[in-house]
């Protein structure tokens, strides 16, 4: 038995040796090509955007300047887009590799009483976590040249949102109907409202309906954030409403009555995962969620803020020093696990903490003990002094969500969501709406957002749910999936194994395949967005 156990262990070295011979074999020394390489040395390129599809003419004229200034971006002559997506690949792999050596050591300790298996998942980790930081080295080299495109590109998402909102003429509407939830929940429907409403060529209004955070939603609403419309926002008859349908696609009604049950019955060709094509071949090049960029997009459309409640979240978040790495955690306990979520304790979340700054230090061959910063967010109030009890080595810092029905909890966990959007890394739990607002706001601020969080449970979804296209054929085995090129996979979940479990559209089964064998497939539009 013994020799099996060093078998597995001699093979799980052999595989994480591969990864680095591969990547010294791609890149020599990634780390010093970083430190060498200054933003001055850039070359021009062309970053083409074509013209939004829209027959909204305010829309185009909106973003000529946008166009023009993306268009003269410069990156660092080292980017290029198919390195960019090779690495993407490569990033993945070592991950999904990581998840399933790790599982299968954890499996033989409990099977042993061998110590050496503590130290042999104590090396294999350090090896992965040397890898990753090799693969961040290179990726760094082009930061500053993304963020600035993706700034760009941003705005010019937020524009034409902006202008869907105000068209010239105000007689067709979208109607929605807020669902009694949490302010997660609220703003995702939202953002499924104005999506709906822009692939139909409508204006997104919302009712007076009450929600677990705001009883008065539309005038709290009104009264910490913008207006979804400034030019459409007078008064409508609401009550003839046409209910939201696939008719609805071809429906000349003024008003379409749409809520959150609606969409889960048709969602609708512009709802997640989605992006309109005209922008699809840009945002590919700066993110590898192009879909949840878009997507964050009308997350930030939605939350703009007043000017007194802006300064007063500024405020509060200024309490958080930013001026070092720090990472953020959200701890989503009480209701959410009665239903929704299983319990998953402070170590779970700072297993991935620790890595990450573990990493951080391996870039910058910095292996100083000085404190390291977090922020956590909890409805647990005790959480931040177990972590400052348990964590001597962390600076915590606390969020100030509370768990009230009213606008300063509002307030509060939208101070905690655009403090989490800003850390540098964020463990969470997608079966929160929070969490995924969280990581649909970072990746609008950071192209790279797919590598800055790790979610304990679910995927990342939307509502609609996500779906993956087979890359390699898999034969499958017990309780697997047989896959072939080009099937598509219905993903409901990602077991962090190295494992994913979802339905084969072609077959109808259900199982789990090797997650590296599958990438996420886009819907892209060619509508009035």
């Amino acid at each position: 038995m013994a020799g099996i156990y060093r078998f597995r262990v001699l093979l799980i070295g052999c595989l994480v040796v591969s990864y680095h011979i591969a990547l010294l074999m791609f890149l020599k020394n990634p780390r010093e090509i970083v430190e060498g390489k200054k933003d001055k040395d850039v070359e021009q390129i062309i970053f083409a955007v074509p013209p939004p599809v829209t027959k909204n003419g305010l829309v185009k004229r909106q973003q000529e300047n946008l166009t023009r200034e993306l268009n003269a971006v410069k990156p660092q002559s080292l980017w290029d887009e198919q390195l960019e997506k090779t690495l993407r690949v490569f990033h993945r792999d070592i991950d999904e590799i990581g998840w399933f050596v790790d599982s299968q050591l954890e499996k033989l300790k409990r099977s042993s009483s061998s110590e050496e298996f503590d130290e042999t998942i104590k090396r294999f980790r350090e090896q992965k976590r040397s890898a990753v930081a090799d693969v961040e080295s290179l990726w760094a080299q082009s930061t500053s040249f993304k963020k600035n495109a993706s700034r760009i590109l941003t705005e010019r998402a937020l524009q034409r949102i902006k202008a869907l909102q105000n068209p010239p003429s105000c007689d067709r509407f979208l109607y929605c109907v807020l669902p009694p939830s949490g302010f997660g929940s609220v703003l995702h429907h939202v953002v499924e409202c104005l999506l709906a409403a822009h692939g139909l060529g409508r204006v997104a209004r919302i009712g007076n309906a009450g929600s677990r955070y705001i009883p008065n939603y539309k005038t709290q609403y009104d009264h910490v954030f913008l207006p979804l419309s400034e030019s459409c926002d007078g008064p409508v008859n609401f009550g003839d409403a046409e209910t939201w349908s696939p008719s609805s696609l071809k429906s000349n009604s003024k008003v379409i009555r749409f809520t959150h049950n609606d969409v889960y019955a048709f969602p609708g060709p512009s709802a997640p995962p989605s992006i309109p094509a005209d922008l699809v071949t840009e945002a590919e090049k700066l993110y590898e969620e192009a879909d949840v960029w878009w997507t964050g997009c009308y997350v930030r459309y939605a939350v703009r803020m007043r000017n007194d409640i802006l300064e007063q979240v500024t405020s509060s978040m200024s309490r958080v020093d930013f001026s070092q790495p720090i990472v953020g955690l959200h701890i989503r306990r009480t209701d959410k696990l009665a239903a929704e979520a299983s319990f998953h304790s402070l170590k779970e979340y700072m297993f991935h903490a620790e890595a990450w700054f573990d990493v951080q230090s391996m870039m910058k061959n910095d292996n100083a003990k000085t404190q390291r910063p977090m922020f956590i967010a909890s409805d647990d109030l005790g959480v931040a002094q177990e972590a400052r009890n348990t964590y001597p080595e962390y600076r915590v810092f606390e969020g100030t969500s509370i768990s009230t029905r009213n606008e300063a909890g509002l307030i509060g966990i939208l101070t905690d969501i655009l403090i989490l959007s800003r850390c540098d890394y964020v463990v969470c739990t997608f079966s929160s709406n929070v969490c995924r607002v969280v990581h649909e706001l970072m990746v609008t601020e950071r192209p790279d957002a797919f590598r800055r969080f790790h979610s304990l449970d679910d995927v990342y979804y939307f509502s609609a749910g996500r779906y993956v296209r087979a890359e390699r054929d898999h034969k499958g085995g017990a309780n697997e999936l047989e896959m072939k090129v080009g099937d598509l996979i219905g993903l409901k979940g990602n077991h962090w194994d190295g494992y994913s479990l979802g339905k084969n559209s072609r077959t109808g089964q259900v199982g789990l395949f090797p997650s590296y064998k599958a990438s996420v497939v886009l819907n892209t539009l060619n509508t009035k967005t």
